[in-house]
């Protein structure tokens, strides 16, 4: 006798077996731990710089790239990365969840930074070192369609509603990335490029 013909001569044991099966699945699923925004754990520091009148290119020439270069053999990091706009620089400095010594990484690297200004550009308006040590639930990005950076009245709603969700309990950080994508067009004389390409 083989298992199918035992399980079909005893039709009441798979019927109970099946109720069993679903009782204990029903009971996994209630007790399973389920969140849409799961909470995450880490530690890290900001580097804001405002630099006015100057673009995305030149500050990481001469800000970003010194100031990680400075701060890339920091004890602990994890992962350094930099957003750079018009007049607007951040470095974000990571540490694994389980770092403990936040605080005080915050303040070495404050004088990292400080030691560096000098070597910095004169106009830098503020430079400021914040530690963001996160244990809380994460919300994905909220896009906004039809944006007009340029329409005065967009950026005046975008003010107003940035200032309504930074009020909803629980909410920790707002980032705005709505800055512009700069590009450069260059347009090429085909008959001068192969000119150069003949001379060389």
């Amino acid at each position: 006798m083989n298992i199918f013909e035992f399980f079909l001569q005893r039709s009441k044991l798979v019927n109970l077996i099946t109720v069993l099966v679903l009782v204990l699945g029903g009971l996994s699923l209630k007790m399973m731990n389920r969140d849409l925004a799961p909470p995450l754990n880490f530690n890290r520091i900001t580097i804001d710089i405002s630099f006015p009148e100057s673009t995305a290119a030149d500050l990481e020439q001469e800000i970003t790239f010194p100031l990680e270069e400075k701060l890339i053999n920091f004890p602990g990091i994890k992962q350094i990365s930099s957003e750079s706009s018009q007049g607007q620089v951040r470095i974000n400095v990571s540490f694994p969840a389980n770092f403990k010594n936040t605080a005080q990484a915050a303040n070495e690297i404050r004088q990292i930074v400080e030691a560096q200004r000098s070597l910095l550009p004169q106009n830098i308006r503020s430079m400021t070192v914040t530690e963001r040590k996160i244990t809380s639930n994460f919300q994905n990005e909220i896009l906004i369609r039809n944006f007009d950076l340029n329409n005065k009245d967009h950026r005046v709603w975008l003010i107003g509603f940035k200032n309504k969700i930074s009020q909803i309990r629980g909410v920790a950080e707002i980032q705005d990335r709505s800055f512009p994508k700069r590009s450069i067009k260059i347009d090429l004389n085909e008959s001068q490029m192969k000119r150069l390409e003949t001379k060389n």
